[in-house]
């Protein structure tokens, strides 16, 4: 079956005289043969409708048009299938009854149904039977079971048996038997049913037998019988008496040998010719076909003109084909005793018969022609005995047409395939080839030609396996083979339709063998291949390949080549842990050229996994003039998966894991030994197989089987806006179900994302086209149709999900904004809206907008200088200029925002728009406030302002991450970014609301923290009616303020609690007695689970350790814990020191939570340890420099390698604050130069990843390593010349002008008064804590204020007064 996405192979046709036949039924043509143990269903033009599977291997197969039943025969055994009408569209067959014939009878060869269902069956009997009659009206009515009413023995077991149209009559002949038996019924019912035959003698054995079918089913004709002879004549016979019906004569003979005559080099005894017969009435219709079709085409006139003539003869047609292809067309009329004229058989023409297949010597090929559905023409069924059945196209008078013609038979389809299910496919490196393995030992190489659409699979060869096969390889795109043997290894030419072998090596291995692996050659000589084979023993046998087309195409000296295999030596892997598996790597996106080095950069060939899931991956090569292989471990990843059942590594280096249960897949990435997806599935719904790929631009693409389904899996991009945080997506399912019932057996990839699905004996093939994007539920879910979006090929989605974005995409216009290039984001909106001004859909957005590249690699100074020169442009360049789309303004950002609303932007889906308004209104608002509020602050209210949408459309109630909280932390605009989430609340923010803006962790100041904690307790209060005291206890108590507490519960009448509350709240809760009652309650309400107002009580109770215990353990809620702990004790107190060095840390290390831990150590003023949580393992962190880590990498839990735990922004507040204070800088000195290029490197992957492809670049190019042992020098002091000077060596690529000296306990104040030149003794010019920059403005920072080289004061006309309101209350 062959549609533009999809062909199937539904199975390799027995060769047998009866494996297929066709009827129709109710308008429908039916196609159906058997394959194995198996039968397939297909309508007429191709399309499969069932196939359904049994024990035995069936043989012979029939159909009745009367009934709609089918009979299958293997063995001994019969069953009968029934249709039940339609399903789900499609006519559908469910088994009805089955018998069992004695098997002394032998194999059935022969089934043919009659009227009234009967069954006539031949083995070395020859019986009918009853199977009911079939009422359409009541499909379902109970029915007996079959019954044997006639039997009778033969002398030569039943080749060939056929009833009659109208029943009357059955035909039936042994095998080598020269006698035909026509037989018919003498008596009425079946209690006691009597038959008489007649015999129609031959000359020799008959071949071959054919019953006359009218031109409509109630049309009553004469029973006439054409049958061909092994003296290659066709006899025609007939009744000679119209009251004697039953006895047939000869009435036509034509020898098939006319007008061409026997071929003398045709030796092989088979037939020379086939025979396509066309009953009269079949004739008929495919004339009517071809004059309604042919219409005004003079060409055709003639050759239709004379075929009109001949139908008017109302003859029956013979075409004999011979086994060059030659045919000849004869005609029979007046056929019968009916006839009143005489019997004439004349010739209508000859010619070559072109396209279709010639039959090899040692293959027949038996021909069933019917007229296809809507005058679309004759079709004709070839079935080759060799293994195939071709079903061809072409009009009546085309293939009687007696002119050449270049192509009278067009294929339509090829049904073909394997006969037992399929247990194993393995590709060619460069996938042209897959060589498919069933559990019947069958091995055939199937070869794939260039990328057309549709993919179909030519069976190139067949392997005659002599043993056990172990593994296998194929070689130069398909052409050659090797199969491993337990004790030898084969070489087999596939150029023939049966594999030669050419070469064997025959070794000794001491152990199990369980892999062979191809080596990847240097890229200068490949005239030979290495080969390995590995035991369980971590043992090794190599060998040299040299095969026919390398000699041929190299020109190498045969005579100095002992052998095409040729045994190298047996070496040891050196690997010593306890190995499951060895497994090669999917070759899909490499070829065997490779590099003469051997490094970490090598091409991997294999995985190796442990018992105890530690996954190591490989390179190896062989030396020109060596003997041995180099191993070289390029990769460890621990996934603590113990006995993995199935492992898959890409050439890609990510590897797909499957546990012992088969329950749960994960997929790996081995670079980063990530965690980047896990399913988990039913027993039911197990993993069987998985196979990788990779499209032309490097994304990797992951099929997992299922007992009946692939899921095509995609890498996404890192993506900030996905909450959920997958790395991996499911966006194509294809469901066998429709196909075959028999569970999937194994799946490969071949190349341009053709995929092989073997599912019992059956081979699918999908291209890369979606037919139906909008029936696949999973394309669906992935909601990406649409914005000019083409969701019809594999890899333009896979290209959406994870290509490089054009830079308008909000995730990367989000990167800029986080990397501080707001001028190039402004840039980017202006030059998106005079693009959307003037869009039209057929002309394509650049992806680039024409900006050009150098733009992109400017760092954040070089863009604020762009933005000063853009100010300082005179007057006649700005009236030259249209003010409202040269530079970036609100305006404008209004109208870019209307354009987003009414016009779809091509590659942007709907949310990403979305997402792309939000951050155009975040880029005004910032470009409003620039003078206000930071670079940190601006990234906040970025995410901010996504999380607002987010939250609108997904009623999202995770709040913002640690990453935004971490930007506000760092934001000296602390109070614009107050205001901007209270405005976003309405300014009644509860605390479900100040969790999810991280509130209460970025907030520096204690007086605000407590500020914002009153308007909390104050809200939390008012939010019910009426108002209810216990839900604002917890946040007044935590701000001390026992006596507001106490007046809202005197106001609370209406509580039942009121009376005892206030009561209690009028004592003194500093003396221990009411401290102890306070803890009391707080117990009591615990037991009633009544936990965060049992907090609250303990806060009365001066307990704050147990309420902070409470919300951790009870509430779950490690932001609440802090704030009432920041709220009740301040910054300093010991209960917060306990809560992030004995919880907030572990918990950071263990989920890997880099942001999270950066946070807890600037809190505890460890600036050291802040900076190296960005970039060094957080489990090699200790508060105490004495002690080990409490937590070790081996103890963390498998979610904790998560790739979340992955972010590229990290780099970005690394580069912030390494140099913030000396105490950072002294951090980031301790970090290796090895860890931070690693850093920045993974940090590049990530941001491609991102698909920000051209940010990477940026990061590689422009970034500046810390000249650490200038930093040493200075930290210590004995630096000779001033850092002033040396400065340039180091640049940060900040605008920060000196580094703070945090040691020295100073506040903000001493650090402003040394900026002004005091002085403070920390920050004089050339002592050990001043670092300058070479800027002699000075400039407001997040970390103080610049000064100039010399110190002197700046002059009065840029002079501002500093604020210090904060400094005196």
């Amino acid at each position: 079956m062959q549609t533009k996405s999809r062909t199937v192979l539904p199975g390799r046709p027995e060769p047998t005289q009866q494996a297929f036949c066709t009827g129709e039924w109710r308008g429908v043509r039916i196609v159906a043969y058997v394959s194995g143990n198996s039968f397939v269903i297909v309508e007429g033009d191709g399309a499969i409708l069932q196939t359904a599977h049994h024990e035995r291997v069936l043989t012979t197969i029939t159909f009745s048009e009367a009934s709609g039943k089918f009979a299958i025969a293997g063995g001994n055994q019969v069953l009968i299938y029934e249709t039940i009408g339609y399903r789900d569209g499609y006519l559908w067959w469910e088994f009805d009854s089955e018998f069992v014939l004695p098997k002394q009878d032998g194999d059935i060869t022969a089934l043919s149904w009659g009227i009234d269902g009967e069954l006539l069956v031949g083995n070395n009997t020859l019986s009918l039977w009853t199977t009911g009659i079939t009422d359409e009206k009541d499909l379902y009515r109970r029915r007996e079971p079959p019954k044997c009413v006639w039997k009778r023995p033969v002398a030569n077991k039943i080749k060939l048996a056929a009833f009659s149209h109208d029943g009357t009559l059955f035909a039936s002949v042994g095998e080598y038997d020269r006698l035909v038996k026509i037989w018919r019924k003498v008596s009425f019912g079946y209690e006691n049913v009597q038959m008489d035959f007649s015999y129609i003698p031959h000359p020799r054995a008959v071949t071959g037998i054919h019953w006359r079918k009218p031109f409509h089913p109630d049309q009553s004709i004469e029973n006439v019988l054409h049958t061909i002879c092994a003296d290659d004549v066709l006899r025609v016979w007939a009744p000679v008496y119209p009251h004697e019906m039953y006895l047939l004569q000869l009435w036509a003979s034509i020898p098939l040998e006319k007008p061409f005559g026997r071929d003398p080099e045709h030796t092989s005894g088979r037939s020379q010719w086939s025979v396509i017969i066309l009953d009269s009435g079949e004739f008929a219709r495919a004339m009517i076909g071809a004059v309604e079709t042919v219409g005004a085409d003079k060409g055709e006139e003639g050759a239709l003109q004379r075929l009109i003539e001949v139908a008017g003869r109302d003859p029956d047609v013979c075409v004999v084909i011979d086994r060059k292809g030659r045919m000849t067309a004869w005609g029979l009329e007046n056929v019968g005793c009916k006839a009143k004229k005489t019997t004439h058989d004349f010739q209508i023409a000859t010619g070559e018969i072109t396209g279709l297949p010639l039959p090899l010597p040692t293959e027949d090929v038996r021909f069933l022609a019917y007229n296809g559905p809507n005058n679309s023409g004759l079709r004709v069924l070839a079935h080759y005995t060799s293994g195939k059945i071709v079903q061809c196209q072409t009009r009546i008078h085309e293939l009687l047409d007696p002119a050449a013609r270049q192509r009278r038979l067009k294929i339509n389809q090829v049904w073909t395939g394997l006969s037992s299910a399929v247990k194993k496919l393995a590709r060619s490196p460069e996938g042209h080839a897959v060589l498919a393995s069933t559990h019947g030992n069958e091995h055939v190489v199937w070869h794939k030609p260039s990328s057309k659409i549709p993919v179909r699979l030519h069976r190139k060869s067949i392997i005659p396996a002599t043993d056990l096969v172990r593994r296998t390889l194929l070689l130069d795109e398909g052409n050659y083979a090797l199969i491993l043997y337990p004790s030898s290894l084969a070489l087999y030419d596939l150029s023939t339709d049966i594999a030669t072998e050419i070469s064997r090596s025959k070794f000794v291995a001491e152990a199990k063998l369980i892999c062979l692996l191809l080596l990847p050659e240097p890229e200068e000589d490949l005239q030979c291949y290495h080969v390995v084979a590995v035991t369980t023993a971590m043992r090794g046998i190599a060998w040299r390949v040299r095969t026919p087309g390398q000699i041929e195409k190299y020109g190498l000296d045969k005579s100095s080549i002992k052998d095409y295999v040729e045994l190298l030596s047996d070496f040891e892997l050196g690997y010593s842990e306890d190995l499951l598996m060895l497994l090669p790597v999917d070759p899909m996106g490499w070829s065997v050229k490779i590099t003469e080095f051997l490094d970490k950069f090598s091409r991997n060939v294999a995985v190796s996994v442990s018992k105890s899931g530690v996954v190591k991956s490989w390179a190896a090569r062989i030396k020109k003039d060596e003997a041995k292989p180099e191993w070289l471990p390029t990769s460890t990843i621990e996934t603590g998966i113990q006995n993995a059942a199935l492992v898959r590594a890409s050439a890609k280096g990510i590897v797909s894991i499957l546990s012992s249960d088969k329950t749960e897949l994960s997929i790996w990435n081995s670079r980063t030994s990530k965690l980047e997806y896990k399913s988990n599935h039913t027993p039911e719904d197990a993993v069987r197989d998985f196979d990788w790929t990779s499209t032309p631009t490097n994304q990797s693409i992951l099929a997992v089987g299922f007992p009946h389904v692939v899921l095509l899996l995609s890498q996404l991009r890192y993506d900030y806006f996905n909450g959920e945080g997958a790395a991996w997506a499911p966006f194509r399912q294809i469901d066998t179900r429709r196909i075959t019932p028999h569970p999937i057996g194994d799946s490969v990839w071949l190349s341009s994302a053709c995929l092989v699905v073997g599912a019992g004996n059956q081979l699918v093939v999908h291209s890369r086209k979606i037919e139906e994007p909008k029936s696949d539920p999973v394309l669906r879910a992935l909601r990406i149709e649409g914005h000019a979006l083409k969701v019809d090929d594999v890899f333009g989605i896979v290209e959406y999900l994870n290509g490089h974005l054009p830079v308008y995409h909000p995730q990367f216009l989000q990167q800029c904004i986080l990397l501080g290039k707001t001028k190039l984001v402004e840039k980017i909106l202006t030059r998106l809206f005079k693009e959307m001004r003037d869009f039209h859909e057929e002309i394509p957005i650049n992806g680039f907008l024409d900006i050009p590249m150098e733009e992109f690699m400017e760092g954040s100074e070089a863009q604020e200088t762009t933005r000063s020169t853009a100010k300082s442009k005179s007057f006649f360049d700005m009236v030259a200029e249209d003010d409202d789309t040269s530079t970036f303004s609100s305006a404008l950002a209004s109208k870019l925002g209307e354009l987003l609303n009414e016009t779809p932007i091509p590659r942007l889906t709907g949310p990403e728009q979305r997402n792309l308004k939000a951050i155009i209104e975040c880029v005004d608002e910032v470009n409003q406030q620039r003078r206000s509020m930071d670079e940190n602050g601006a990234r906040f209210v970025l995410f901010f302002k996504l999380y607002s949408i987010m939250s609108f459309i997904k009623r999202a109630t995770t709040g913002l991450t640690w990453r935004e909280i971490n930007w506000g932390f760092h934001s000296e605009s602390q109070e614009i970014l107050v205001g901007h989430v209270s405005r976003f609340y309405n300014n009644r923010m509860l605390w479900k609301d100040a969790k999810a803006s991280g509130m209460f962790m970025w907030l520096k100041d204690t007086e605000a923290i407590r500020k914002q904690m009153e308007i909390i307790a104050r809200n939390q209060y008012t939010e019910e009616e009426p108002k209810n005291p216990i839900n604002c206890a917890l946040y007044y108590l935590a701000l001390k303020k026992k006596a507001v507490l106490a007046g809202l519960w005197r106001v609370a009448s209406w509580h039942k609690e009121q009376p005892k509350t206030v009561k209690m709240l009028q004592n003194d809760f500093t003396q221990p007695r009411w401290k102890s009652a306070a803890l009391k309650n707080a117990f009591a309400l615990m037991s009633i689970h009544r936990h965060e107002y049992a907090a609250a009580w303990f806060l009365l109770g001066d307990s704050l350790k147990d309420a902070v215990v409470v919300c951790l353990s009870h509430l779950k809620d490690v932001q609440l814990a802090i704030a009432i702990t920041r709220c009740y004790e301040g910054d300093d107190g010991p209960v917060l020191k306990w809560l992030l060095e004995e919880r907030v840390i572990p918990q950071a290390i263990t989920e890997q939570d880099r942001w999270l831990a950066t946070w807890a150590f600037w809190m505890l003023r460890r600036r050291d340890l802040a900076v190296r949580a960005l970039v060094s393992p957080l489990e090699t962190l200790s508060l105490n420099p004495d002690s080990p880590p409490s937590i070790s990498f081996g103890t963390l839990p498998r979610s904790s390698q998560s790739f979340l735990s992955d972010d590229p922004a990290l780099i970005v507040l690394y580069r912030q604050i390494r140099d913030a204070t000396t105490q950072a800088l002294r951090g980031a000195e301790k970090i290796p130069p090895s860890l931070e290029f690693a850093f920045v490197l993974h940090t590049a992957r990530l941001n491609d990843r991102m698909g920000c492809d051209i940010l990477a670049l940026d990061l590689v190019r422009n970034w500046e390593f810390l000249q650490r042992d200038i930093i040493r020098e200075e930290l210590r002091g004995g630096a000779s010349t001033p850092i002033v000077e040396r400065r340039r060596s180091f640049a940060l690529g900040r605008r920060a002008s000196f580094i703070r000296d945090d040691d020295s306990n100073m506040g903000i104040l001493g650090s402003f008064m040394g900026g002004l030149g005091g002085s403070n003794d920390h920050f004089r010019p050339g002592s050990s804590s001043a670092i300058q920059t070479e800027s002699p403005t000075p400039v407001a920072t997040t970390t103080g204020i610049s000064s100039h080289k010399n110190l002197t004061k700046p002059p009065p006309s840029v002079f501002e007064e500093p604020d210090m309101s904060w400094a005196f209350g």
